[in-house]
């Protein structure tokens, strides 16, 4: 089979238009290839997400729609989940989302690393160090190690 083109889809042994589903004609049984490429196509936020210390509690495609369910470390990153998801397309019409704050993150400081810089990666501002700082009981913010497991907390 054929990927989807601009003007149709391939789609069991004809050509069809594009109509319920974005990828196929929009059937129950959607071909094996319909189901991976709306996988795929989401497949940059999970990325995002697995790389930014979301808990991916879903991923999978059901129903002719893209389920994806996480747990966010900090609104800052959940709002760049939504961010990434728009790039992609900004109705997501074929996706079905459920993403929640939790209650924080575990992070493992790296050689370079600054609580400065840290609080900007997951709070998208280096003025919210304190924040990491405190939850660690860490009195002087230059004192942190390679290797030393930080608290990041929600909010």
């Amino acid at each position: 089979m054929t990927n989807p083109s601009a003007t149709g889809f391939y789609h069991s042994n004809r050509y069809s238009a594009v109509s319920a589903c974005h990828f196929c004609d929009g059937v129950i049984n959607h071909e094996p290839w319909c189901i991976e490429d709306l996988k795929n196509k989401y497949q940059p936020v999970a990325d995002f997400m697995s790389h930014n210390g979301f808990q991916i509690q879903h991923f999978h495609v059901q129903d002719g729609k893209a389920v994806l369910s996480a747990v966010a470390p900090t609104e800052y990153l959940k709002a760049r989940a939504w961010d990434e998801i728009k790039k992609i397309d900004s109705s997501f019409s074929d996706l079905q989302h459920d993403i929640s704050l939790g209650s924080g993150a575990m992070y493992v400081v790296k050689s370079g690393d600054n609580l400065s810089n840290i609080s900007k990666a997951f709070y998208g501002n280096p003025n919210q160090y304190p924040k990491i700082a405190q939850a660690n009981n860490i009195a002087n913010p230059d004192k942190i190690q390679v290797g030393q497991q930080l608290k990041i907390p929600a909010a």
